[in-house]
C-alpha cells in the first residue's frame, strides 16, 4: 500500500479542513500533512501530494523542494486550485530537477471553501480594498483583483454544472 505526505498551503488548509477531519485523511493513505510555508524535513525517499494555490509563493516554494539535487521529496504529484498563469508553468517547465520529480501536474478548480452545507467563501478579504482604495491599489491591483473573481466565479459554475442542473 502507497502512503504520501500531503502538502498544503494556507489556503488549501483552510480548503481541506473546511471538508475533512484529520483522521478521514490518514485513512486515505496520507501519512503526514505539512505546511508548504514553513521548513520541512525532507523525505528523500517518499511520494507527496501538493494541493496548493498558484502563486508566486507556492510556486517559489514548490521551486525550492523540488527544483534542485537534494529535494525534500523523490516524486511529487502536483494539484492547483486554479488555473497555472503562462508566466508559472514557465518557471516550473524551466526546472528539469524539478520536471524528473512531478508524476502528476493538473488544475482542478477548486478555487473556494466550505464554510458550511450552505455557503462557499474564496477567503479574499482584502478584496474590497483592492477594487475601491484610490489610495493604497493601483491599476494593476484592480485588474489583478477583477481577473482573480471572474476565475473564481467561473471555477464556482463549472463545478456546479457538473453536479447540478444549473443555468447561467
Amino acid at each position: 500500500e502507497k502512503s504520501f505526505l500531503l502538502v498544503l498551503d494556507v489556503f488549501t488548509t483552510k480548503m481541506i479542513s473546511s471538508l475533512f477531519k484529520l483522521s478521514e485523511i490518514l485513512t486515505m493513505g496520507i501519512t503526514a500533512i505539512e505546511k508548504l510555508e514553513v521548513r520541512r524535513k525532507r523525505f528523500p525517499n517518499s511520494s507527496a501530494i501538493y494541493l496548493i494555490e498558484p502563486n508566486i509563493n507556492t510556486i517559489s516554494h514548490l521551486l525550492n523542494d523540488l527544483g534542485k539535487n537534494d529535494s525534500t521529496y523523490a516524486i511529487a504529484h502536483i494539484f492547483f486550485t486554479r488555473l497555472l498563469s503562462e508566466q508559472f508553468m514557465d518557471m516550473l517547465s524551466d526546472n528539469s530537477e524539478l520536471l524528473a520529480r512531478v508524476k502528476t501536474l493538473k488544475e482542478i478548480h477548486l478555487p473556494f471553501i466550505c464554510k458550511n452545507s450552505y455557503v462557499l467563501s474564496s477567503e479574499q478579504d482584502s478584496i474590497l480594498m483592492k477594487l475601491y482604495s484610490k489610495h493604497n491599489s493601483s491599476e494593476k491591483d484592480r485588474f489583478e483583483a477583477i481577473e482573480g473573481i471572474s476565475n473564481r466565479l467561473s471555477s464556482l459554475a463549472n463545478n456546479f454544472m457538473k453536479f447540478y442542473e444549473f443555468e447561467i
